[in-house]
């Protein structure tokens, strides 16, 4: 979901079933004791924090949007 997300240019995504905005992505791992060796796992989290932040509609600072 995360590669499509970047592929789109990290726009909003749809649901491929129901065609229904996408506003929240889950984690569906533990991700809070990732060591070293999981820098693909962390480079997903990030993605995920981000496309969460951008589209699930909770407020955001004018800093949100300027580190963006």
């Amino acid at each position: 979901m995360v590669d499509f997300w970047q592929a789109k240019g990290h726009t909003k995504l749809n649901c491929p079933l129901c065609r229904r905005e996408i506003k929240m992505i889950l984690i569906n791992f533990d991700h809070s004791n990732l060591g070293d060796q999981d820098i693909e796992k962390k480079r997903i989290v990030e993605n995920i924090k981000t496309y969460n932040a951008n589209f699930s509609n909770h407020p955001r600072t004018v800093i949100d949007f300027e580190s963006k």
